[in-house]
C-alpha cells in the first residue's frame, strides 16, 4: 500500500505543486499577488517587510468579475497545458521505454534497479552516450522533483507559520524570506541528519516513505481545500458542482489510501 500510495501522490511530483501555484501567482505579481509580499533572497535580494494578508478577497462587483473570469480561464488554461498534458505525456513516454526494455527481464523488478535495465538496454541498442544521457535526465527527475517539494513545502509552512502565530507575526525581523530560508536549511540539514542515524537504510525505502507520507498531506489538505472554497469563499467564486464531486472523490480516494498505508505499517511494525 505505501509503494502504490507513493506512485500515485509522486506522479507528476504530487498534488503539493498544484497546490504552491498560488505562491508563483504571487511572487510575479500577477493577478491579486501584486497586493501581497514577496518571497526574495535573503543574501541577494531586498526584503519586504509587508506580510500577507490573511482573509483579504476582492468585491465581487460586475467590474471584478469580468476580470477574475479572464483570469480563471487563463488559468484553467495554463493549468492544463503544464501539468496535465506535460505529466500525461512524459508518464507515457517513460512507462513505454520501461515496458518496452525490462518487462519481463528477470533481475530488474526491484526497487530502483529498472533504470539502470533500461539504461543498459539504451546502450546495447542505440550506443553507450544515450545510456549515459539516460541516467544524466532520470538523476536530473529525480533532483529538481525534491528540490521542487522542499520549495513548496517551504514556502506553505512560510505562510502558516507567518499567519498563524502572532508572536512571529509581529517581529518585523522575521520576514517571510528569513523564514523560507531558515525552514530550507532545516530539511537540509534534517536530510543529512537521517542519512547519518539510518547509514544502511534504502534509497527506495525511504523514497517510498516519503511519498506516502505527501499522499497523507494529500489526503489532509483535500479536506481544508474542500471546506475553504464552499465555506469560506464568495459563492460567486466557489467551485462548481463538478469541480466539487472530484474534490470530494480526491477526499475519500486518499482517505482510504492513507488509512491502509497506516494500517499495513503498523502490521508490519507491531506484527
Amino acid at each position: 500500500w505505501p509503494l502504490l500510495l507513493g506512485a500515485i501522490a509522486y506522479a507528476g511530483m504530487g498534488g503539493m505543486s498544484n497546490l504552491i501555484q498560488g505562491h508563483y501567482i504571487r511572487e510575479k505579481g500577477f493577478a491579486m499577488g501584486r497586493y501581497a509580499g514577496k518571497i526574495v533572497s535573503p543574501l541577494t535580494g531586498k526584503e519586504e517587510i509587508k506580510s500577507v494578508d490573511a482573509g483579504y478577497t476582492f468585491e465581487t462587483t460586475p467590474e471584478n468579475m469580468v476580470k477574475w473570469r479572464r483570469w480563471w480561464k487563463a488559468a484553467n488554461w495554463e493549468h492544463f497545458m503544464s501539468f496535465l498534458c506535460l505529466t500525461v505525456i512524459s508518464i507515457i513516454l517513460l512507462s513505454f521505454l520501461s515496458y518496452h526494455t525490462v518487462y519481463g527481464v528477470e533481475g530488474y523488478s526491484k526497487g530502483m534497479s529498472f533504470l539502470k535495465g533500461e539504461a543498459d538496454a539504451l546502450g546495447k541498442g542505440v550506443g553507450s552516450f544515450y545510456k549515459y544521457v539516460f541516467l544524466l535526465m532520470g538523476w536530473g527527475i529525480l533532483f529538481t522533483s525534491q528540490i521542487g517539494v522542499m520549495d513548496l513545502f517551504a514556502r506553505l509552512s512560510t505562510d502558516i507559520i507567518k499567519t498563524s502565530f502572532f508572536w512571529v507575526r509581529e517581529k518585523e525581523a522575521w520576514t517571510e524570506s528569513r523564514i523560507y530560508f531558515v525552514l530550507v536549511i532545516f530539511l537540509a540539514l534534517f536530510a543529512i541528519f537521517i542519512f547519518a542515524v539510518f547509514p544502511k537504510a534504502k534509497p527506495f525505502l525511504l523514497l517510498t516513505i516519503g511519498a506516502a507520507l505527501n499522499g497523507i498531506v494529500m489526503f489532509v489538505y483535500s479536506i481544508l481545500l474542500l471546506y475553504m472554497n464552499r465555506a469560506r469563499f464568495p459563492k460567486e467564486v466557489r467551485m462548481g458542482s463538478v469541480r466539487t464531486a472530484i474534490m470530494g472523490w480526491a477526499v475519500l480516494f486518499f482517505g482510504v489510501f492513507s488509512f491502509l498505508t497506516i494500517k499495513s505499517t503498523f502490521i508490519n511494525l507491531f506484527g
